[in-house]
């Protein structure tokens, strides 16, 4: 992967998507994994947003790095 990262640009976002009040959480692939499905929501705005962004501009410019936080 860190090939590919030198010669293409990138881009990681985290969306939270644990579910309040469990005890005990489990990695992903886990097959007692269970998540918030709210938080795929969240992932798919966030992620369509940006490619919407990046096909209307023209490409990604230096001056557009953005940090967000989705509550």
């Amino acid at each position: 992967m860190l090939i590919i990262l030198k010669k293409y640009r990138e881009l990681f976002f985290f969306t939270g998507a644990e579910l309040e009040g469990r005890e005990t959480t489990y990695p992903h692939h886990h097959p007692k994994l269970d998540i918030e499905e709210k938080g795929l929501l969240v992932a798919a705005n966030v992620l369509g947003a940006a490619a919407v962004k990046y096909l209307t501009n023209g490409g990604v410019q230096q001056k557009d790095k953005v940090k967000a936080e989705i509550v």
